[in-house]
């Protein structure tokens, strides 16, 4: 039994070993036997799905699953590309164009599968989840230490003990520090 590829967007079959479309340049599926037919190709109904050309831009947040694969349902049906990642925790990050970051959470905000962005006092300030990875991040902390997105740059450091406003280079608390 001979094995192929079959690249979908040119309608070319390739030999197992191919991992590459040579006319299109795509990424080919798993080798199928030859004779079987290939993968349907998408609904005629279906939008549209954007590519990322530019910056990708995360959602705040991780997904659990079911909720994720609701969202990208949504989106995909909006014509909204995106990329989806499992964290370690088995959450799910989602990210899309920046161009089209505000109609992707507008979008799964209406739908209610994700909290409404308060655009209030910085994380950096507040404290509370980092808008990209959900890390929970003290109060003061000016950079996410899971995913590194800064959290407002203005906000004093503080000491996580007792509040105390610390000056750079951040040693060590003065109030409660052991000297």
């Amino acid at each position: 039994m001979t094995m192929v590829r079959h690249c979908a967007h040119c309608d070319q079959e390739f030999e197992a070993h191919v991992l590459t479309c040579s006319d299109c340049g795509r990424p080919l599926p798993e080798p199928r036997p030859e004779g079987m037919a290939p993968p349907p190709p998408p609904p005629p109904h279906a939008a549209p799905v954007d590519t990322f050309e530019g910056e990708a831009a995360p959602l705040p947040g991780e997904f659990e699953p079911e909720t994720a694969r609701e969202a990208g349902r949504l989106l995909g049906e909006a014509g909204i590309a995106l990329r989806m990642e499992v964290t370690p925790r088995a959450g799910v990050r989602i990210a899309v164009p920046a161009a089209r970051f505000e109609a992707a959470r507008a979008l799964l905000e209406k739908a209610d599968l994700m909290e409404p962005v308060d655009s209030a006092d910085p994380v950096a300030v507040t404290g509370g989840p980092c808008p990209a990875c959900g890390t929970h991040v003290r109060p003061g902390v000016t950079d996410c230490p899971d995913c590194g997105l800064s959290l407002g740059g203005d906000a004093p450091l503080v000491c996580s003990r007792c509040g105390t406003e610390l000056d750079p280079p951040f040693e060590p608390c003065p109030k409660c520090a052991p000297e």
